[in-house]
């Protein structure tokens, strides 16, 4: 007929006939379905970014607890505030944001408050120290030196959130999501840290941390 005439190979002719057959898959393209998942580069990186954060936090309330070890507790208090001192700071710098005057009106008066506090700590003491009954007083070793560990942790703190910030918006990660990454970095450089403290003793002998003993103290605190 007209249409037999038409065609000219038999693959057509099979074609319009109905009589093709789908080709069976590749054994490549099963390959790839019973392949393991493998995250892509761009997810590897979102996953090493929040190290960075995680390794802040560590670092910064390590400095603040042994800041606190050779100041006052008072002081360790006020010169927390400090955070937002340089946080502000690294907005402009970093997140090159501006802020508006009553914002510098209040980054000026924590920084005055906190150099009157750091500075009567270490010329006077402080005036709210326990005295014992034999007349001595539990005064800081450090005050200066508790001082600056605090001022220093604050300043990895306000790193840690402007670094949080400037991530969240650049790998559009949500923020559940990225304060897990967070927990996870932090308790991996936990299982690398503590086992070292562990190992490295103080003048006194004992370890700079004994997390066996930490976890005896615990059960027996009674309930």
């Amino acid at each position: 007929n007209r249409i037999s005439a038409m065609v000219t190979s038999p693959s057509e002719l099979d074609l319009m006939s109905g009589r093709v057959q789908q080709q069976p898959p590749t054994q490549l393209a099963v390959t790839d379905r019973c392949l393991p998942y493998c995250p892509s580069y761009k997810t590897m990186r979102k996953v090493l970014a929040f190290c960075i954060p995680a390794a802040c936090d560590a670092a910064a309330t390590i400095m603040l607890y042994t800041g606190l070890l050779f100041t006052y507790a008072s002081t360790f208090q006020m010169l927390r505030a400090t955070m937002v001192l340089w946080c502000g700071f690294l907005t402009i710098c970093c997140l090159g944001r501006n802020l508006h005057i009553h914002h510098w009106i209040g980054i000026c008066m924590i920084a005055a408050g906190s150099m009157l506090v750091g500075a009567s700590s270490v010329l006077n003491g402080d005036p709210t120290e326990d005295t014992s009954s034999d007349g001595e007083s539990d005064s800081a070793e450090y005050p200066l030196l508790g001082a600056g560990l605090v001022v220093a942790g604050q300043l990895l703190s306000a790193i840690q959130f402007v670094v949080e910030e400037r991530y969240l918006a650049k790998y559009h990660v949500p923020a559940l999501l990225a304060v897990g990454l967070e927990g996870f970095w932090g308790l991996i450089l936990c299982f690398v840290v503590l086992p070292i403290l562990s190992t490295v003793c103080a003048t006194d002998g004992l370890p700079l941390d004994d997390v066996p003993q930490a976890f005896r103290d615990i059960l027996r605190i009674p309930r």
